[in-house]
């Protein structure tokens, strides 16, 4: 069984914020709910819990939908640039985790 993830004040507010501006995202393009589930391959309901800012909506289905809005290429400077965790490295040194195959090093 799934854990439930809590969250509260600032990261409650950003998941909020951010289905607010994929909702905006839609209506500008005139699109329902309704079709945005179909091209992304989930149910309405699935694609409205990500509008909602629904905690557990999936990443993957955040990733496609920027990809039906176009923006696919945006989507892989997310993450690119890391200076909280260079500037950790840089005071630590370098930690790695014991499994890091096909992940790329920020």
């Amino acid at each position: 069984m799934q854990k439930k993830i809590h969250l509260t004040g600032r990261d409650a507010d950003a998941i909020e914020i951010l289905g607010k501006r994929v909702k905006r995202g839609r209506l500008r393009r005139e699109l329902t709910q309704e079709q945005m589930a179909k091209r992304a391959g989930v149910t309405r309901e699935t694609y409205q819990a990500l509008e909602a800012g629904v905690p557990s909506a999936s990443l993957a289905l955040l990733i496609k939908t920027l990809a039906i809005f176009g923006y696919s290429d945006e989507t892989d400077s997310l993450l690119k640039f890391d200076p909280v965790g260079e500037a950790l490295v840089d005071r630590d040194g370098r930690k790695t985790a014991s499994k890091t195959s096909g992940v790329a090093d920020f």
